[in-house]
């Protein structure tokens, strides 16, 4: 009998700052529901929000690329386009880093059974940084939290977001 992997589901506590995710069960991050799929998350830490709901930083792929060609409606975005077997994706995608997924917890993200894929490199984290760096619909305190996140693995050399004045 050939050996099978079994799938290991990840819990809240066991997600790392720059791996890559898979859910297992299909959700959306639309309201409708009418776009639940099984999606591709890239992990970027935790809030450092004093009000105790310390929310995810989660980026999804999707293998839409029309969306991001001439015409497209997000072709104007902060994006990347991934080949397949990079990072542990199995099929070309890409990821818009203008949209943080929701406001999660890491325990609403686990009700979705995510399945560990694969890591970013250090490049590749930077790369993705410096997209959500000039992204004007992440908001300063996010970007912080996201440098701050990836300071803490060892990616360094990035540049410090500007606080929002007052």
């Amino acid at each position: 009998m050939a050996d099978v992997q079994e799938e290991k589901f990840v819990t809240a506590g066991e997600f790392e700052v720059g791996k890559l995710y898979r859910t297992q069960i299909p959700f959306t991050s639309m309201d409708d529901g009418e776009d639940a799929h099984s999606r591709w998350l890239l992990y970027l830490g935790k809030s450092h929000s004093f009000d105790g709901y310390a929310i995810v930083y989660l980026f999804s792929s999707t293998t839409q690329l029309h969306h991001f060609e001439d015409g497209g409606d997000k072709r104007n975005s902060n994006f990347k386009i991934y080949d397949k077997g990079t990072f542990g994706f199995t099929e070309k995608c890409a990821i818009c880093f203008d949209d943080i997924i929701d406001y999660l917890t890491e325990k609403d993200i686990e009700a979705y059974n995510p399945v560990l894929m694969g890591a970013f490199t250090k490049d590749g984290l930077k790369e993705a940084y410096a997209k959500i760096q000039v992204s004007p619909r992440i908001k300063s305190l996010e970007k912080i939290d996201i440098h701050d996140n990836l300071g803490n693995i060892g990616v360094t050399g990035l540049t410090m977001p500007k606080r929002r004045r007052r």
